[in-house]
């Protein structure tokens, strides 16, 4: 299994490769009313309209101060398209399935696929599917009528 490792607030989560379409440097995001507080926005990359959501505010870490200097995953599952935007994308990893250690019994696994330890850092490993499946997640289908 490949993942994608990066940061928020100095600490390590990865995200699973087949998920992610790209990983871009934070531009201009446009800024919607009427959204939760996770949502940063709008940007359009290379034609298409893309909604933002703050990683570290979704997991309510904090929000991402500045937004020029981050990156953002560009993430898919099914016919969902959604950027996380994170504070830096560090590493790409291939690990055995058999490394992942289990989410301790007291911790919910809704969001967490697993824990990763490696010598010098543990990565936390999202789960995808579970966080783009968030009904919150999903503002409005007629985004991609806004002009940019």
């Amino acid at each position: 299994m490949k993942f994608v490792v990066f940061q928020l607030d100095g600490k390590n989560y990865g995200v699973e490769l087949q998920y992610i379409r790209s990983i871009e440097k934070v531009k201009e995001v446009r800024e919607l009313p009427q959204t939760p507080h996770f949502y940063r926005g709008i940007i359009n990359m290379r034609g298409e309209v893309i909604s933002i959501i703050d990683l570290a505010d979704y997991f309510h870490l904090g929000q991402i101060s500045n937004v020029d200097e981050n990156f953002v995953l560009i993430t898919q599952y099914q016919d969902l398209v959604v950027g996380l935007m994170v504070d830096l994308a560090t590493d790409v990893i291939e690990i055995d399935p058999s490394s992942i250690d289990d989410v301790p019994s007291i911790i919910s696994e809704k969001y967490i696929q697993g824990i990763l330890n490696l010598e010098d850092k543990m990565i936390v490993l999202l789960d995808i599917p579970n966080i783009l499946d968030k009904d919150e997640i999903l503002i409005s289908k007629d985004l991609s009528d806004l002009a940019i």
